[in-house]
């Protein structure tokens, strides 16, 4: 009867281990990944060390990114040119990726280049960084070094503006490229130029060599008429040496929509359609074009609601408007509610280097067929 008890408990026992080492062996649940920690840190490439690099890390609210980060990384002006090999140890964060890889040699020639970070255990979990990259004149060679709006000479301004990007010309004409508020007054606007040389002369009409113009932008500076269709010209001077630039001055954000948030009732199911949903005006200071149109946010999920803009072959003018449609075709939308996010991105006309300062705007459309 001893021996029956004494073989009872230890079974027991075993069994109570056994239990243990299962509850212990057990997958413990996944932490969901907080993609609001996951960071570029520094980006540095094979090829060339950088004199200088600007991060701005991407916004991230309740856990879905709502703006892109953004790197700028200027290197000195030689023989690499701008094919240039990310290191791989740029970023190295396990259980993420990064697309495109590193390691690669890359073209970032007048070009913004777009890495995604993603979660290996949650795939909609991705953040984004716009890379660009800038060559910097060689010490002493003649340039535009600075190019400024500096609020104590421009009212209308509440910050010190500087320019975002200076494309020192080789064998051509430079560029220099300004991102103003969207309120700005084009038509007159005083900037302040710093550059080596012994003098600056500038002129607006773009048909004119600029290094033959005879008016000398003055060292207290000058107000000027940035407007388009009015260009502004500069030439920097020192001896027998001159090097022109061209000045662009416009907004991050140029697409504005009469109303972003539109509904649409009334409508017809079961017939082919297409309907003005909305308009959209340039508040910009130059022509554009929309380079992409992405849709998100589909209610019911993966629906074929899509929006689209006609653009004027020359592009929309600063102050102009054009219409947004949307198409509805017989057999894809039966009677219900429809919803999505459109994400408009802009272009300039013959001036692509200023497409990495340039921001999407966002329209959402709901649409119910009876």
């Amino acid at each position: 009867m001893r021996f029956s008890s004494i073989a009872t408990a230890a079974l027991l026992l075993q069994l109570f281990i056994i239990s243990g080492c299962k509850k212990n062996n057990q997958p413990q649940p996944q932490q969901p990944a907080d993609i609001s920690k996951i960071t570029i840190n520094d980006f540095r490439f094979s090829e060339v060390n950088y004199s200088s690099i600007d991060i701005d890390h991407p916004t991230v609210v309740n856990g879905i990114e709502t703006e892109p980060g953004q790197i700028t990384i200027r290197i000195p002006r030689g023989n690499t040119g701008l094919q240039l090999t990310p290191l791989v140890s740029n970023f190295q964060k396990q259980g993420y990726s990064i697309a495109p890889q590193l390691g690669v040699k890359t073209d970032f020639l007048y070009k913004e280049q777009l890495y995604t970070i993603t979660s290996a255990s949650d795939p909609q979990k991705k953040i984004n960084y716009r890379v660009t990259v800038q060559e910097e004149p060689v010490a002493g060679t003649l340039a535009i070094t600075n190019f400024r709006f500096l609020k104590s000479m421009n009212a209308q301004l509440s910050e010190d503006i500087s320019a975002v990007q200076i494309i020192h010309g080789n064998g051509s004409i430079g560029k220099i490229h300004v991102i103003v508020p969207a309120d700005t007054h084009f038509g007159a606007l005083t900037p302040v130029i710093e550059h080596n040389g012994t003098q600056v002369v500038y002129t607006q009409n773009a048909f004119d060599v600029p290094a033959n113009s005879t008016s000398v932008y003055p060292y207290t500076g000058l107000s000027i008429d940035f407007a388009y269709p009015k260009g502004f010209y500069i030439a920097v001077k020192r001896g027998g040496e001159v090097m022109t630039y061209s000045v662009i001055v416009d907004v991050e954000k140029p697409i504005v929509f009469v109303s972003d948030y539109v509904i649409m009732s009334g409508l017809q199911s079961g017939i082919t359609q297409t309907v003005k949903v909305g308009e959209l005006y340039n508040r910009g200071n130059r022509p554009i074009t929309i380079t992409q149109i992405a849709h998100s946010d589909h209610v019911p999920y993966g629906s074929d609601l899509r929006t689209f803009v006609t653009m004027p072959s020359g592009g929309l003018l600063p102050g102009e408007k054009a219409d947004v449609r949307t198409t509805l075709l017989e057999g894809f939308f039966d009677p219900g509610t429809y919803e999505v996010k459109a994400s408009l991105r802009p272009g300039f006309f013959q001036e692509p280097e200023m497409q990495n300062y340039l921001q999407p705007s966002f329209f959402n459309l709901k649409v119910q067929l009876q």
